[in-house]
């Protein structure tokens, strides 16, 4: 028999011995997945400030609280913080307007509101409730009273009024930081103010004293119930 013939025959007779594969590599070590710090997130937010120091600026400390607590040390429990935010918007928004408020009149703008709504609760009180009598907007009013004032002689004004002079607490970097930390409250106010600005030039700006001063005192109860 041929020695090819034989070959072939124990090529299909006997399986062909190869070296076995070489032992796959070794996988490496499991890692160890970091827990979430479930630490207090301002204990968190101070470890990123000092692990990122070199490159990154910490964020600023909350103001609104700060100014709020100001005022009330100031002047005492005048109104709400929520309040506070309302009336620093409508300072905010009045003034990119154009009006014209004196920098040392910016805190007086603030405690001066619970006057004005007592001042249109009384008049509306004592006045014909079919009349359709103009009711001033807020700041009409308060530019009204404060030119009335700066008239009158210094030693009117009460001592406390005197130190809010002396020691303001509002200025334009703090109304800023307001507006920075309340960005919603802010676009509230400034859409309302333009609404009745919008109906009052179509001629519609004339109502009653009643309906005119609910609609003033629902402004605000929005803003606290949207911030």
């Amino acid at each position: 028999m041929p020695w090819a013939f034989k070959s072939n025959i124990l090529s299909r007779l006997i399986p062909s011995f190869k070296s076995p594969p070489p032992p796959p590599p070794p996988l490496p070590p499991p890692q160890s997945h970091k827990r979430r710090d479930s630490t207090d997130p301002e204990e968190r937010h101070w470890k990123r400030m000092k692990k990122d120091s070199r490159d990154r600026i910490p964020e600023p400390a909350p103001k609104t609280a700060d100014i709020f607590e100001h005022f009330r040390q100031v002047r005492g429990s005048c109104c709400s913080k929520d309040q506070m935010v309302g009336l620093c918007a409508y300072l905010d928004t009045i003034l990119k307007w154009g009006y014209r408020i004196d920098a040392t009149d910016y805190d007086d703008f603030i405690l001066r509101y619970p006057e004005y709504t007592t001042t249109v609760s009384e008049f509306a009180a004592t006045s014909d409730q079919t009349a359709l009598v103009p009711v001033p907007s807020y700041h009409k009013w308060f530019q009204g009273v404060v030119s009335e004032h700066k008239d009158i002689t210094a030693t009117s004004f009460n001592a406390a009024q005197l130190s809010i002079e002396v020691h303001p607490v509002l200025s334009q970097t703090k109304l800023r930081h307001v507006a920075e930390e309340n960005p919603y409250a802010f676009l509230l106010v400034r859409f309302a103010l333009e609404s009745m600005l919008s109906r009052a030039s179509k001629g519609v700006g004339r109502r009653t004293v009643m309906r005119r001063l609910r609609q003033l005192e629902a402004r605000f109860v929005a803003i606290s119930d949207a911030t």
